[in-house]
């Protein structure tokens, strides 16, 4: 580099020909071009010594001007960063750096002499003045709008062949995009495109290779330090690659440091920098610039995943603003008026500000609620750490980058917004006490199984409260006792004590003997309790899928949006109607029939929440996080929680909906209480920050999930158990089903109507459970129990395939609750390999892997002690 002093130009900023000119002009003579935004720019003129400053005319329109950089090492230009977080500094930018970006830019994009660009971004901007530099370079013309990015202007010159070329940042294209009803055959005049580094989704990259179809379209990505490191050709990509900010050109190096910021050398690379004319080198020894950029590296292709400064951690999971931002514009279908930034949060860290303006004409509510449930899909549950607020505008530099420090320190300092944040029971029937050796023993296995006493000889399984679990310890039993294996069968085919013994002693095998219509509501039952569990699954599993799809077939994750939001409160009203159907009537006449059910229960749901618990706690260990009693003890936390306070408390409400025989009123009541109750305590109490162990209690009762908002389903499912307990046997149970399913579900429908949630079925991860998907999904189960009733009705007259069928569901739907349970354990554990170095899919494949293999193992054996011959 030369020794030789060099003059020092200042030109002062203007979207101008004449700027362009004096700048090329400045750096052919061999001076150093300084672009100042004003001629009493004070911090650039005294940190770089200005030597003169020049005031370029205003003119607009076309240009045509050579250019013809060098590959000296002497600095050509000095740029200032735009300094959205701190203090601009000066980046000397060389001779060579210039070229270096023209060359590889004008290749990737096959530029020839007769591109004629209309440049939709400032000129004196780096992104504006590179495309200058690259067009003039070429021996091509370029247009400088007077009004600025114009897309009407754009339609109309490309119409008159006068342009062929377009650049713009992604924003602007994004307004462009909003309008493309105005662009008809001109827009295969269009051949070459340049966007800038903002991020930009592969949907809008797809709409605009869609309306472009002949256009090589280029993004790129760098900084100014750096520029133009990467290039993406949109025209030739696709699929996720079009997340991506493509892959180095020429002689461009890129790597990840071990922080996985993105590292650059090249000979675009500017070396030095300059601050109150002091100088700083900008890389390593070995020429590396590490940027405060992160990104990671897929199949060749560079994906930015945003600045490490922007970067918001909220309880261990990490979000990039930029994506957020635009999962919620694809939600609620708008283009702006919307960003994403970082604030304080005492327990969590990092909390979650979502900034809107006027522009944005849907409500709040929904802003708010389509903000968590886009935030629910990256892990975040919490929706206290998430706070709404609209301002005037959202501050942005001149290329459009969003200031988020200055939105944190708007809402940290700020005022002048509002933060938003008929059979009979068992009780009336007669006990009949045993009277032989074998029904003695009988009663006395299940008694002391089932923990109920007395048992008479015409009590049945199901009256007594069996269950899945407690049927592998009678089986066992009863065989030890000598009984053979197909008679013990016939309990789960819903004969009484007296039943089996006259099989035993007649040697009948219990397939000759018929189906009961209760054991045939059994079947019903537990295969309700199948369809339900299978929801729940679906619906947390999903997003693995739907994540890898294809932009084109998206629309079908939406479509099935409602049926997601359905798993976890149709499973409350399933258990609900487990306990109503099968438990509730024997509690009737024997309370302590519950314990040995609780208990049961308890100790399946209590390993699933220690062991979930434990994962999360070494999840957070394996990120680096510090532990604190609070993300101890909210590593417990989850829905099982409820299940396991739900189950001790069965005893008191059970006893609520006897009151007065009119356990079915008493049970819609409670169940209005109970929601009433959780949307009170949601309001009054989820704003509160609290530590340790009383934030896991706060989240009990206020979560989406919580206690209150969870038994407002059991209830429901109460009185549907209830209902069928004491209709089993009439012949109209399907049809009465059928109708009043009907009418509720449309009475869901409508409700959301009226309360202006209509755009809530298509939000997947909703913040409460509204008061009309209660309705909705009650009468939906109404719906699927009328076909389930038709289906197991007539189960004898059923070919051998549809029996088969009915079976397995019946079997799965008996380890409905272990499947509930352990499902919540895979992903955690599928997270946890990830952290411990396991490949992706070796770590899926564990998990999932050894979750169907305990169920098939537990099914099968279920389905042998049933149904095999």
């Amino acid at each position: 580099m030369s020794d030789t002093k060099k003059i020092v130009k200042g030109i002062v900023a203007s979207n101008s020909k004449w700027f362009i000119y004096e700048i090329f002009n400045c750096i052919s003579s061999g001076c150093i071009a300084v672009t100042l935004r004003s001629e009493s720019d004070e911090h650039r003129i005294k940190s770089v010594s200005i030597d003169e400053i020049v005031v370029p005319k205003i003119e607009y329109g076309w240009m045509t001007i050579d250019f013809s950089p060098s590959d000296s090492d002497d600095v050509a230009q000095i740029l200032f960063t735009s300094g959205t977080e701190g203090e601009p500094k000066g980046i000397e930018i060389t001779h060579q750096g210039l070229s270096d970006v023209v060359t590889r830019l004008n290749s990737i994009m096959e530029v020839d002499s007769s591109i004629r660009e209309y440049i939709g971004i400032p000129v004196y901007h780096s992104f504006g003045f590179g495309r200058c530099r690259a067009v003039a370079t070429a021996g091509g013309s370029f247009y400088i709008p007077v009004r600025g990015f114009d897309p009407i202007e754009v339609s109309t010159m490309l119409r008159n062949g006068e342009i062929n070329a377009v650049s713009a940042v992604p924003s602007l294209w994004r307004v462009l995009l909003q309008n493309k009803e105005i662009f008809g055959d001109e827009a295969g005049n269009l051949k070459w495109i340049e966007i800038g580094s903002q991020y930009m989704c592969r949907e809008e990259k797809e709409a605009l290779k869609s309306l472009f179809y002949n256009a090589r379209i280029v993004q790129h990505y760098g900084l100014t330090e750096a520029s133009r490191s990467t290039f993406l050709e949109i025209h030739k990509e696709s699929g996720s690659a079009l997340e991506s900010v493509g892959k180095p050109v020429g002689q461009t190096e890129i790597r990840l440091s071990d922080d996985n910021r993105i590292m650059i050398r090249g000979p675009h690379v500017a070396k030095m920098s300059v601050v109150h004319g002091i100088k700083a080198s900008l890389t390593d020894g070995d020429g590396w610039l590490t940027t405060n950029d992160l990104g990671s590296f897929e199949n060749g292709f560079l994906f930015f995943n945003g600045r490490a400064d922007d970067v918001i951690n909220c309880g261990g999971v990490k979000l990039q603003p930029e994506v957020v931002e635009s999962e919620i514009f694809n939600t609620l279908g708008v283009k702006t008026g919307i960003a994403i930034c970082r604030i304080p949060d005492q327990l969590r860290g990092d909390g979650i500000l979502i900034v809107t303006t006027p522009e944005i004409k849907v409500s709040k509510e929904l802003v708010f609620s389509a903000s968590t449930a886009v935030l629910s899909l990256h892990g975040i549950h919490i929706a206290d750490s998430v706070k709404l607020i609209q301002v005037d505008n959202i501050p942005k530099t001149d290329t459009g980058k969003i200031q988020r420090r200055l939105l944190a320190n708007i809402y940290l300092f700020g005022n002048g917004y509002e933060v938003f944040q008929n059979n009979q029971s068992k009780s009336m029937q007669q006990y009949v006490a045993p009277k032989t050796d074998q029904q003695k023993e009988l009663v006395k296995i299940w008694e002391e199984l089932l923990g109920t006493s007395p048992i008479g000889i015409d009590d049945s399984f199901f009256d007594l409260g069996g269950d899945s679990l407690s049927a592998i310890n009678i089986m066992i039993k009863m065989q030890k006792y000598g009984i053979d294996e197909a008679s013990c069968r016939g309990i789960f085919k819903g004969l009484t004590i007296r039943e089996i013994t006259d099989g035993i002693n007649k040697s009948l095998k219990y397939e000759e003997k018929p189906v009961s219509v209760r054991a045939k509501t059994n079947l019903m039952i537990n295969n309700l309790r199948f369809f339900l569990v299978l929801f729940v699954v679906l619906s947390h599993w999903s997003g693995f899928v739907f994540d890898r799809l294809p932009a084109d077939l998206k629309y079908i994750e939406n479509l099935l949006f409602p049926i997601f939001a359905f798993g976890t409160p149709g499973f409350a009203i399933i258990f609900g109607i487990s306990i109503g159907f099968i438990i509730y009537p024997h509690f009737r006449e024997s309370p302590k029939s519950l314990n040995n059910m609780i208990k049961t229960g308890l100790t399946l749901i209590g390993s699933g929440i220690l062991m979930l618990a434990l994962m999360n706690i070494c999840l957070l260990i394996g990120r680096g996080e510090v532990l604190d009693w609070t993300k101890i003890f909210n590593a417990f936390w989850s829905v099982l929680v409820f299940y396991f306070l739900c189950l001790p408390t069965l005893h008191i409400w059970l006893r609520v909906i006897s009151w007065k025989d009119n356990e079915i009123f008493n049970c819609l009541i409670l169940a209005c209480f109970s929601f009433l109750i959780s949307i009170y305590f949601g309001k009054q109490f989820s704003g509160y920050q609290l530590y340790g162990l009383y934030e896991f209690i706060k989240l009990i009762f206020t979560a989406k999930y919580n206690y209150f908002s969870m038994l407002t389903g059991v209830f429901l499912g109460f009185a549907m158990g209830i209902y069928i307990y004491r209709s089993f046997e009439c012949k109209k149970l399907a049809k009465n089903m059928l109708i009043t399913g009907t009418v509720i579900s449309m009475l869901g429908v409508l409700l959301s109507v009226i309360l202006g949630d209509q755009d809530q079925w298509w939000i997947r991860g909703k913040p409460v459970v509204f008061v009309w998907m209660w309705i909705f999904y009650y009468g939906v189960i109404m719906l699927i129990v009328s076909g389930l009733r038709i289906l197991t009705l007539n189960y004898e007259r059923r070919s051998e395939f549809i029996k088969k069928s009915i079976n397995i569901g019946a079997v799965i739907g008996q380890l409905a609750l272990p499947i509930y349970v352990m499902h919540e354990i895979a992903m955690p554990m599928k997270n946890l390999l990830d952290i411990w170095g396991f490949n992706i899919i070796f770590s899926l494949m564990i998990s999932l892997g050894l979750f169907f293999t305990i169920i098939y193992l537990s099914g099968r054996k279920l389905y042998s002690i049933y149904y095999a011959s």
